[in-house]
């Protein structure tokens, strides 16, 4: 039985929501499953920085399966794609990298770049003081279940 991730979008009580400076909130909450059985959960962000100029993404809800990866620019991280392996996601908003189309790509679930801003362009990012506990409960080339919520 594979793990499974669970993303809340934006379900924090404003009490608990960590604001970084540029106005990015973690506001959401993603819950990590073994065998049906919950292990931990974290806060985080699930659209795009406010450092975006070019409009807001952020997946749909649904389900979808993601794989752990070394990524150059962000470390270990996990790649999110659709239950038949594609990167190509629907988005809540329209998406001008993608002549305005309800799509996103190359989302993945990364640590922040540092506590100013959450470093996304859409991506599901956990503070960078939080981030390895998270993820150090995965290897790469590990295969997850996520649903978006």
């Amino acid at each position: 039985m594979r793990k499974k991730i669970i993303i809340k979008s934006h379900c924090l009580p404003k009490e608990q929501i960590i604001e970084l400076i540029n106005g990015d909130k973690f506001d959401s909450v993603i819950e990590l499953y073994n065998e049906n059985k919950l292990i931990n959960f974290w806060k985080c962000n699930v659209d795009s920085s406010n450092n975006r100029k070019d409009g807001k993404v952020e997946i749909s809800p649904g389900e979808y399966m993601g794989k752990v990866i070394l990524s150059d620019k962000l470390g270990k991280s996990i790649l999110i794609m659709t239950r038949k392996g594609s990167i190509i996601l629907p988005s809540i908003y329209p998406n001008p990298r993608h002549n305005n189309k309800y799509v996103c790509s190359s989302i993945m679930i990364h640590k922040t770049k540092g506590i100013y801003w959450d470093g996304s362009e859409g991506c599901i990012t956990i503070p960078v003081n939080y981030f390895n506990d998270f993820i150090n409960h995965f290897t790469i080339g590990e295969i997850v279940d996520i649903a978006k919520v």
